[in-house]
């Protein structure tokens, strides 16, 4: 007998049978316009107690790091979340920050281009509390690639940024780091998965130490005279701060700086806040960004030399006392850069997991002090909490703080006093109205961050964009795709627009196109909208939001006004019996079976019908793209064996994945004994046994009990190229390209875009030196609210 997957009964509102066989849903609740406003219990908001169970197959992962579902919780009004703080001389309106987390749209010229401050702009008007810049130089003659504060010119740079952010009543801090070069000592990043590994560490002369010093106290000066409130000191992350700070690197220095002390070790950050207060007065705000949680998963367990709990408090009465107006609370990660601040990726594909293939242990490793039952979410609460019990300055924390995702457990964190603000990004590039639309009672209309990271696939594939998958704006406005800007700008004429199609591409494409002006009917021939979000949520678990992502696009189709006609199948004929004026195919894509001989044994099937199929104990998958590793990771987690088996080249495994995830996806697979085999060929398929040529010389026959084709799939194009010499037609999505969400997300509105749109030039990099005025390049407008 073979063994059934059990366990992922309800995916995103689907059975797993009615899914693949197309059969209606039962009841209405499970669709998208079952969600509501508000935190009332809403059907198909996250994912389901089933599907969550599916996801935890992974035996040993679930009992060394249990999961706790009840983080999603829902009862609250908000109401500490929109209390104001204030700090000194500034007054936050809300408690909710933009963390000082970097982009590519902030270009690096002399003077903030208008994509640059129209990026940050909308997070003023999307309700934020605070808005911490991105990091700012440090040095007269600029050495490193960030947006100056070492020169008194820069002073006038800035001014019209600040002065954007007040006008909407939104305080601005700026942070000032070091780099990545200039250390406390000569030991070096020896982890792939630290960006950081790519440069040596140089250790700094006490002279160059207190010189450093000095041009941070003068930045900090030049940042208030533009009007800055706050500077932000990042003592975390493995800059430069932090390796004065941090045991594990401030190994090899005997003079005040070294590590014989905590004193001496915080003395860098303190002589750097009591220099900044000391010039800047005493209403300006001094915030400390700083770890006070570290592990060493690059080697796990050898953690002597990080942080613990005892060192952090200390840590932090050292900073008040030299005149800190704040602390930020974080980890380092010393092997995994992103798990530092990214939470999130601790749980990548499985609980605990550091990217290395090793499993952490929450309850022990990182000093016992990550919260990691909440898969990511608010990982340092209970440190940052004791943290807040020793000092009587405001202390805040990162780290998966998402309130749509996790309204009781984070409004409650405030309300409790364990923290008085939060910090995030990644939320606020999903949704840069997340604040305002929270605070509206609009929670079912925020674009969830799907924590599919990729926003930050840059920083390992170097010159990658940070795109997103919920937001397709990001780092698109004010390209030449997208030279309009952030905001679709309203139709020239209102037509009537077919969709056909309900997936991601097909929904984001509907819903753009109303709100734009257009009549916009979706087709889709199944009973529901969702298409391959449906089975990437039942493969993938709770983990990336995916539920949450299908849900928002069905909430979007609803307020935009899109009818929906489900279970139609659509041919030319039909579309002509519509009469549409632009036609948007959505189709997805199809793909390919086997054809080695043994191809049509009762065994071999696709990975479309994997939840009718009976699997063995061991299984070859034919495929190695992100759909086939995904569905790897899936199997593996049920205890299966599983070998991967594809005729392309090594770089094309988990092919689109963004980076990060890649290498924990990857890592992770080599530790279970998942084998890939790259540039090989079936050569025949027996009952119980896959026979593949290897690109060096042999046949390997490799026991199967179940054989899976993932062969990556081909374009659904065929009603494209029947309707496009006939109507103002645009293909999107997979039927375009199979590739990603976040590529079927992006083709999708750029094509509702391209509908009857106002002719916009493309003007890089164009300054707008003064804001709310519409000055900018030709179509901007200044009053747009973000995508």
């Amino acid at each position: 007998m073979g063994l059934r997957i059990e366990g992922l009964e309800e995916a995103g509102g689907f059975s797993r049978r009615t899914f693949f066989k197309g059969a209606a849903l039962a009841g209405a609740a499970v669709a998208g316009s079952a969600i509501v406003s508000g935190c009332q219990p809403q059907a198909n908001e996250h994912a389901s107690a089933a599907e969550r169970a599916g996801n935890a197959g992974d035996v040993a992962a679930a009992e060394i790091n249990p999961q706790d579902e009840g983080y999603t919780s829902c009862t609250t009004d908000f109401s500490a979340l929109f209390q104001p703080l204030t700090i000194g001389d500034y007054t936050m309106p809300n408690r909710l920050c933009k963390s000082s987390a970097g982009s590519d749209t902030a270009l690096l010229e002399e003077v903030m281009p208008f994509e640059g401050q129209a990026f940050y702009e909308n997070f003023a008007k999307g309700g934020i509390g605070m808005i911490w810049c991105e990091q700012c130089g440090i040095w007269p003659e600029e050495e490193i690639s960030m947006l100056s504060a070492g020169r008194e010119e820069d002073i006038e740079h800035w001014k019209p940024f600040v002065e954007m952010c007040h006008g909407y009543g939104v305080p601005v801090g700026g942070q000032l780091l070091g780099d990545f070069t200039r250390f406390s000592s000569s030991k070096s990043h020896y982890s792939p998965l630290d960006i950081e590994n790519q440069n040596s560490n140089v250790p700094m002369t006490t002279d160059e130490v207190k010189d450093m010093r000095d041009h941070v106290i003068t930045a900090a000066y030049h940042l208030q005279q533009a009007g800055f409130d706050a500077v932000e000191l990042n003592a975390s992350c493995s800059h430069t701060f932090d390796s004065f700070v941090s045991r594990f690197w401030n190994t090899e220095r005997d003079d005040e700086y070294g590590g014989q002390s905590i004193e001496n070790r915080a003395r860098f950050i303190t002589e750097m806040i009591s220099g900044i207060r000391e010039k800047c007065g005493p209403g300006f705000g001094i915030q400390v960004l700083y770890s006070a949680i570290e592990e060493n998963v690059a080697e796990l367990g050898d953690s002597d030399l990080c942080m613990k709990k005892e060192e952090a408090v200390e840590f932090a009465k050292l900073f008040e006392a030299a005149g800190a107006s704040s602390l930020h609370i974080r980890s380092s990660i010393f092997g995994n850069h992103a798990a530092g601040f990214m939470t999130d990726m601790f749980n990548v594909p499985v609980p605990g997991h550091t990217g290395l293939g090793t499993v952490a242990d929450f309850s022990r490793h990182m000093d016992g002090q990550w919260q990691g039952q909440y898969d990511g979410v608010a990982a340092f609460l209970k440190s940052a909490a004791n943290i807040k019990k020793n000092v009587s300055i405001p202390v805040g924390t990162v780290g998966c703080m998402d309130a749509r995702l996790a309204p009781d457990l984070i409004n409650d964190a405030i309300a409790d006093g364990e923290i008085d603000f939060v910090l995030m990004t990644r939320p606020l590039l999903a949704d840069p109205s997340f604040a305002a639309k929270l605070k509206e009672g609009r929670r079912d209309e925020i674009a969830p961050c799907n924590h599919c990271m990729t926003c930050f696939a840059g920083s390992l594939a170097i010159g990658t964009p940070m795109h997103c998958r919920a937001n397709p704006a990001m780092a698109r406005a004010y390209t030449a795709d997208m030279p309009e800007g952030y905001e679709p700008l309203p139709a020239e004429e209102s037509k009537n627009v077919l969709v056909i199609g309900g997936g991601p591409a097909g929904m984001e494409a509907a819903h753009t196109a109303a709100r734009r002006g257009h009549r916009v009917t979706l087709c889709e021939k199944k009973a529901d909208t969702g298409g391959m979000l449906s089975f990437a949520a039942s493969v993938k678990g709770t983990h990336e939001k995916i539920a949450d992502y299908r849900a928002y696009l069905q909430r979007q189709l609803e307020v935009q006004g899109v009818e929906v006609i489900a279970n139609q199948e659509v041919d030319a004929d039909f579309v002509a019996s519509k009469a549409p004026d632009a036609v948007i195919v959505a189709t997805g894509a199809q793909r390919s079976m086997i054809t080695a001989p043994g191809s049509d044994l009762p065994h071999v099937t696709s990975i479309e019908n994997y939840a009718t199929m009976e699997f063995g104990a061991s299984v070859v998958l034919v495929g190695a793209g992100i759909q086939a590793i995904d569905f790897a990771i899936h199997l593996v987690k049920q205890g299966i064996s599983v070998t991967v088996v594809h005729e392309g080249p090594e770089e094309d495994v988990d092919k689109h994945c963004p980076a990060w995830i890649k290498h924990h996806n990857l890592n992770w697979l080599r530790a279970q004994g998942t084998q890939v085999y790259s540039n090989a060929t079936i050569s025949e398929i027996t009952e119980d046994q896959v026979a593949i040529g290897t690109d060096y010389g042999t046949v390997v026959q490799i026991a199967a009990d179940t054989v899976v084709s993932c062969i990556d799939m081909q374009p659904n194009d065929g009603l494209y190229l029947a309707l496009k010499d006939t109507y103002e037609t645009y293909l999107v999505g997979d039927a375009k390209e199979p590739s990603t969400i976040a590529h079927a997300s992006a083709t999708g509105n750029l094509a509702a875009r391209s509908i009857s749109a106002p002719a916009v030039d493309y003007v890089p990099k164009e300054p707008k030196l003064v804001f709310g005025d519409g000055a900018g390049p030709a179509g901007a407008r200044a009053d747009t609210p973000s995508a």
